[in-house]
């Protein structure tokens, strides 16, 4: 009796933490959820797939007011779908009408047409997409430019654009801009080598020697370790991901535990 009552009391305590973390987690959520409501009367808010690159890709579309200028959002990756941050940025849609969209194998489009249903891959893809994108964003909301806001992978792509197509955009705005480079800039993967051997991290090392620094040629598992790498022998690169990037996961309204994004 002695024994089942201590190990009753030792779960209780145990599950206490969890409990309360859960709860937190619910409050944050509830909270975020409705500082991203559109109330404004002349406000837009509104989501949905349009047929894309032969494909349902996911488009989202949020402002205070439709009069205000429109951005097209080019997130990172490949795969990193920005709606996780909408808390963050909600200061924004005061200013401006935000287009939001899910690249194929990106968030819900992911999601929706499943691994296998992604179709072709590739930049010139991605590319031809992004055009369709805003002339889709350009008929649905009446304007004749969209200012372009792209963050790391996504800067490729939004450079090509806006170079090759002023007609169609106001601006271009790139943070933490990537150059297509083919190859001949190593530095990147030069200083990850020097902090691995600088904090004596053997193994890893050897890891990343062993793959060498034409990344043109490493297979996809290269890559997921060299990023893993990355992120975790850089404090700066690893804290980043801990409290903007989980965090931002954790209290998403609209994520859950799973990982996937409702529909």
């Amino acid at each position: 009796m002695i024994g089942t009552i201590i190990t009753a009391t030792a779960a209780t305590a145990l599950s206490a933490p969890a409990a309360g973390l859960l709860g937190y987690r619910q409050f944050k959520r509830a909270a975020h959820a409705k500082r991203l409501r559109i109330t404004a009367p002349e406000g837009i808010e509104e989501s949905g797939f349009v047929r894309i690159g032969g494909i349902d890709q996911w488009i989202s579309v949020r402002g205070d007011d439709r009069r205000n200028p429109v951005i097209l959002e080019l997130h990172g990756g490949p795969g990193a779908a920005n709606h996780v941050f909408l808390p963050r940025t909600r200061a924004w849609e005061r200013h401006f009408t935000i287009v939001r969209w899910d690249m194929r194998g990106a968030g819900r489009t992911f999601v929706h047409n499943g691994a296998d249903g992604q179709g072709d891959f590739t930049l010139d893809r991605l590319h031809r997409d992004a055009l369709e994108v805003t002339a889709h964003v350009r008929t649905r909301l009446g304007v004749p430019k969209v200012l372009l806001v792209a963050n790391s992978f996504g800067t490729v792509l939004g450079l090509r654009l806006a170079r090759s197509h002023p007609e169609l955009y106001s601006a271009y705005v790139g943070t933490d801009q990537n150059i297509a480079e083919g190859g001949r800039d190593t530095s990147a993967y030069e200083t990850l080598l020097e902090r691995l051997r600088r904090t004596g991290k053997r193994k890893e090392l050897a890891r990343a020697t062993e793959m060498g620094a034409d990344r043109a040629a490493w297979t996809t598992r290269q890559w997921s370790t060299y990023n893993k790498l990355v992120v975790t022998s850089d404090p700066l690169s690893y804290d980043t991901m801990k409290t903007v990037v989980v965090r931002s996961l954790w209290f998403s309204p609209q994520h859950t535990l799973r990982g996937s994004a409702p529909t």
